[in-house]
C-alpha cells in the first residue's frame, strides 16, 4: 500500500462494560428498639382515632341532650303570655252573670255571699248589684291572695244611650283621673279589693276601652294595703243604658305574680249582655 494514502480514522474499540447481576443485600433483623417503636406508633394513631370519634359522638350527644332539655323545660314552664293572644295559657275559669253583663273569673276563686254587703259610692248612691270574689285562703295570710269586686248600677226605666256620648264621657272620666292628685287616686282604690292605704302607682296608665258596644276605662296600679303589697287591675265601664259598672281585681304582690295570667284574663272577660232597648 502507499504510504502516504492515509487510511481513514478508526477509534479505538472499547471493549463493552457488563454489568454484575443484582443481588438482595441480606436481610437484618428487625432490633428490639425498633419493634417497640413502631408498636407504639400504631398505639398512638388508633388512640387518636378513637378520640376524635369519641369527641364526635359526645358532641353529638350533648346537642341531642340540650334539644331534649329545652324540650322538657318548655313544657313545664308556667305560661306568661297575653290571655287574648293565647287564650289556652288561662286556667279553668267559672262565670259570674247578671241581667247586663258577664264575665270570668278564676276557678281557685270562690263567689262570696255579699247580700249583707253595704257599700256606696261616692254620690251617696248604692249600686244595684255587688259581688265579691276570693282566692282559696293562703296558708298563714290574714286575707285571700286574690279578691275581685264588681259593682253596678243601673235604672228601672233605662234608655239607651249612643255610644258617641259614652265615649265621650268615658274620655272625660280619663283626663280627670290623671289629673288627679296621688291623695285623690289612693281614695278612690281604699274601698275595693284589698284596699290601698298608702303609695299609689300605676303600672299601665288609664286608656280608653271600646269593645263592640262596651265603653270602659282601664288601669293597672300598686299599693300599700292593711295587709301588705298589692297589685291589681281597675275596669269602670258604661254598658248600653249608660249605666255605671267597675270591676277591681288585685292581688297580695307574690300571688299576682305567681297568677297573673288568670287574673289579667278576668277584666278581659268582660262582655255585655244588653245592646240596647
Amino acid at each position: 500500500m502507499d504510504p502516504s494514502v492515509q487510511p481513514p480514522y478508526q477509534p479505538p474499540q472499547t471493549p463493552p462494560q457488563v454489568q454484575p447481576p443484582y443481588q438482595q443485600p441480606p436481610r437484618r433483623g428487625l432490633s428490639t428498639g425498633a419493634i417497640v417503636g413502631i408498636i407504639a406508633g400504631i398505639v398512638v394513631l388508633l388512640a387518636t382515632v378513637a378520640a376524635i370519634i369519641v369527641i364526635v359522638v359526645m358532641r353529638e350527644d350533648t346537642t341531642k341532650t340540650t334539644n331534649r332539655d329545652n324540650s322538657r323545660i318548655d313544657d313545664v314552664a308556667p305560661p306568661d303570655q297575653d290571655p287574648e293572644e293565647n287564650p289556652a295559657n288561662v286556667g279553668p275559669t267559672k262565670n259570674y252573670k247578671n241581667n247586663r253583663i258577664s264575665f270570668d273569673y278564676p276557678e281557685f276563686m270562690s263567689q262570696k255571699d255579699s247580700s249583707n254587703t253595704t257599700t256606696y259610692y261616692t254620690d251617696g248612691t248604692r249600686p244595684s248589684d255587688e259581688q265579691v270574689f276570693l282566692s282559696d285562703k293562703e296558708s298563714g295570710s290574714s286575707t285571700s291572695g286574690a279578691i275581685i269586686n264588681y259593682s253596678g248600677q243601673w235604672s228601672s226605666t233605662p234608655t239607651y244611650i249612643d255610644k258617641t256620648r259614652r265615649v265621650a264621657a268615658m274620655k272625660q272620666g280619663i283626663e280627670a283621673q290623671k289629673g288627679s292628685s296621688s291623695s285623690q287616686v289612693l281614695a278612690m282604690r281604699a274601698s275595693t279589693a284589698h284596699g290601698c292605704a298608702a303609695n299609689f302607682a300605676y303600672t299601665s296608665q288609664p286608656t280608653l276601652i271600646e269593645n263592640d258596644e262596651l265603653v270602659g276605662m282601664k288601669y293597672g296600679y300598686t299599693c300599700q294595703s292593711y295587709y301588705g303589697n298589692v297589685q291589681g287591675e281597675y275596669f269602670v265601664w258604661y254598658d248600653t243604658y249608660g249605666s255605671k259598672h267597675s270591676l277591681t281585681v288585685d292581688a297580695l304582690e307574690d300571688y299576682w305574680k305567681a297568677h297573673r295570667v288568670d287574673l289579667e284574663a278576668v277584666t278581659t272577660s268582660v262582655t255585655l249582655l244588653t245592646t240596647g232597648a
